[in-house]
């Protein structure tokens, strides 16, 4: 019987060893699809005296994915656990650092054989489901992460 692999998001250093700094954080619910959009810049083509499209030598990765956080079935009726405690691990990756002046941290999402590294480009929270007291219980989290090279791993 294959055991469940829980994707994970892993916080790495700039440089190019990009060795984790921390704990991998285990998602609650594994993704039920991935979006990797690849892209290329040009420039030219735009007009009739123009030259043809040029590559001008940047290409991106983006991939986006929707992670689901829940905790209706935590905590207590009076005291129900807000969803915001899920959701801050991926908040932290695109709030500013105390001092606010720090680059965004470079982050790995890792899901078994598939990995990719870069910035988190956008995080967008949907909450769907509250206490009776208006405590968020329920959260899908769009987590956009751009990556400058055009290049996604699947590891051996």
């Amino acid at each position: 019987m294959s055991v469940l692999e829980k994707a994970e998001l892993q916080e790495i250093t700039s440089d190019q060893k990009a060795d984790p700094i921390g704990d991998p954080v285990p998602v609650q619910f594994n993704p039920t699809t991935l979006k990797l959009k690849l892209s290329n810049q040009t420039e030219g083509g735009r007009s009739r005296g123009r030259q043809a499209r040029q590559y001008t030598g940047s290409s991106s990765t983006v991939l986006t994915v929707e992670l689901v956080f829940d905790t209706a079935d935590e905590g207590t009726t009076g005291n129900p656990r807000s969803v915001r405690e899920r959701t801050a691990i991926v908040e932290r990756y695109v709030l500013p650092r105390e001092d606010g002046k720090e680059a965004p941290p470079k982050l790995r999402f890792q899901w078994g054989s598939f990995a990719i590294v870069g910035i988190v480009d956008s995080v967008d929270i949907d909450f769907d489901h509250f206490a009776p007291n208006g405590a968020p219980l329920r959260a899908k989290v769009s987590l956009s992460l751009k990556e400058q090279d055009a290049k996604y791993q699947f590891l051996k």
